[in-house]
This record gives C-alpha cells, structure tokens and sequence, in this order.
C-alpha cells in the first residue's frame, strides 16, 4: 500500500505542489514578520492551516479532482511559512531581550508568545517598508559569505530529508517481507519520532565537544551521508531500521546548531526574512531533489535512490567548509 502511494505521480505530484507553496510564499510571510510582528505572522498561520487542513478533509469527503488537492497543498505550504521564520525570529529576540546567557541549540521551544525583544514596525508606507526589510536581507543574507554558505548547503540536506521521510515506510515494510504490516509502519514512525526527539535533546551536549560549530555541521553532514550509504548495502529490515534512527539523531542535532550559528549573524529587525530565505533554499531542494531519488526508486529501487541521497548529502559539505573559512565569532563555541 505504501508503496503504491508513493510511486503514484499524482501523489508525489500533490507533495510538491506543498513544497513549491513554502518556496513561493517563504519570504513574503518572512517580511510580513520583519514587519508587522512575529505574533501576527504565527496567528495567519494558525489560520491559514485550519483552512487548508479543511479543504483537505473536503477534497476527501467529496473525492475531489487533482487540481482541489494541488491548492489545498499550496495553501498548507503557505501556512507553514508564516511560522518557519517568524517563530525562531520570535525565540532568538525573546532570549536576547529577557538577557538569556545560555546557548541556544538547548532552548528551540516555548510555549507562550509575546513580541520581546522586537518593535513591529508602524510605518505608514508598508509597502516601502517591506520593500526596504527585503533588500536589507538580502545584504545580511545571501550578500554575506558566512550565511551565504550555510544557507545554500539547504537545499541538499533538507532535499534529502525529505525523501528520505518520505520513502522511510514503504523502503523498511519492502525490506520487512510484508507491505501491509501497518503495526510495523507504526513502530517506523514512532522510532523516527524518537529519534528526532533524542537529536534535539542531544544537541547541547554535541556542541560541547567542538570549539567550532562549523566542525559539528562537517562531520555530522558527512556521517549522515555515510549512513545512507550502508543503508542501500543493507538487506536486513532490523539493521537497517537502526541505521535509519541513527541518522535521524544526528539530523535532529544538527538542526540547533546549524540554526544558532545563523542567529548569531543575522540582526533582529532582519531574523525572519532571512530565516525565511533560508527555509525556501530548504525546500527549493525538496522540490527538485524529492521527485527525482523518487523516480530513482521507480526505475531502479529503494536502495539505489538512498544510494544516490547519500550523495546529495555530500554535496552540502564544501558550502560548510567555505563558512567554516570565514572565521565568523558565531562559528565559536563558547565553553
């Protein structure tokens, strides 16, 4: 069954009408945040998700045609970008605003949400605002070497994420002999679970063992690659279901470390747009990277395309070692 789903183009097709939706409207809703305040930006997305997450449940109700789903997908993608880069903007100025003295690969979550530490602006000309929020980003964002580099090393870890997410179920249940084993599709998504769980937890405690962030990102990046690797060698369902929690550890502890060293470069006035650019970069790679290691896994099979992923994993890394060599102070661990 899951197999079928996935091989069927009007469902991969659907997956990447969500993800063109967040490349598209990525830095908009980035600027409305920069603009008009970070709670503003997390409540449109409330709202925008309770309606796409309605006409989803519509267009099943009602089995509706392709195009329904394709603009329910868009709109679901559009929800999720107005929390991509307001809410980390939000955390990073709360923190700095109420004098935290901690790291911040610890502290990604919070549950109540006020606009500390960030004025939105009450400029009578909001067009000329938002036109002037997104050059200035561009300035702290692609135009500097040391965020430029980590930011197009996005689209091939987060391209790879999301195959890999993806195609997790239908590529174990094929190497478990039985591809209706639901309580075995269930134990899958609670071990990735898990394991994202633990690589957050984790996170901290990885940071104290380089003095360079950069250094954890190269040798995380590279054994996730790595992993990928022994995972289209292997044939044993229990095995590989290790390898692939493995993986999702280190890829849940890289996540906080990566995004405290681009909060230490980017201003706050500025945080959620170029966050926001970095999220399009992010998905920019899934809408290319997904459909074609799924196609691979059509033509040839599932370990051949996370064969070929490993290798867009290791593509990311010469971006890394380039932002390495810019010797930036948020690339310091402070001890």
């Amino acid at each position: 069954m899951f197999k079928k789903f996935l091989r069927r183009p009007q469902n991969i097709l659907a997956n990447a009408f969500f993800t063109a939706g967040q490349v598209i409207f990525e830095v908009p809703t980035g600027i409305i945040a920069d603009t008009y305040g970070r709670r503003t930006s997390y409540l449109l997305g409330a709202l925008t998700l309770s309606v796409s997450t309605f006409l989803y449940l519509l267009m099943w109700q009602i089995h509706g045609p392709f195009w329904g789903w394709a603009a329910s997908s868009v709109l679901l993608g559009l929800g999720y970008t107005f929390f991509s880069g307001a809410t980390e903007a939000w955390l990073v100025d709360a923190l700095k605003a109420t004098n935290f003295k901690g790291h911040l690969e610890g502290v990604f979550a919070f549950f109540l949400m006020r606009d500390l530490g960030f004025v939105p602006s009450k400029s009578k000309q909001p067009l000329k605002e938002m036109k002037n929020i997104f050059k200035k980003s561009v300035d702290h964002g692609l135009r500097n070497p040391p965020v430029r580099w980590i930011m197009l090393a996005a689209p091939f870890t987060t391209g790879v994420s999301f195959y890999i997410f993806y195609a997790l179920q239908p590529f174990l249940l094929e190497l478990y002999g039985d591809e209706k084993a639901y309580s075995v599709a269930g134990l899958i998504a609670a071990i990735v679970a898990v394991s994202n769980i633990a690589g957050g937890i984790i996170a901290p405690k990885i940071r104290k063992l380089f003095s360079r962030r950069t250094t954890a990102l190269i040798l995380g990046i590279f054994f996730t690659g790595l992993i990928l690797v022994f995972v289209s060698l292997i044939n044993n369902f229990w095995i590989a279901l290790i390898l692939i929690f493995l993986w999702g550890l280190l890829f849940a502890a890289l996540m906080p470390i990566r995004q405290a060293y681009l909060n230490g470069l980017i201003p706050s006035e500025q945080r959620a747009t170029v966050l926001s650019f970095d999220s399009l970069l992010g998905s920019s790679g899934g809408v290319v990277i997904q459909p074609a290691l799924g196609k691979a896994a059509d033509v040839w099979n599932y370990p051949t395309s996370y064969a070929l992923a490993s290798l867009f994993e290791f593509v990311a890394l010469p971006f890394i070692y380039l932002a390495r060599r810019q010797k930036n102070k948020a690339d310091i661990v402070e001890k």
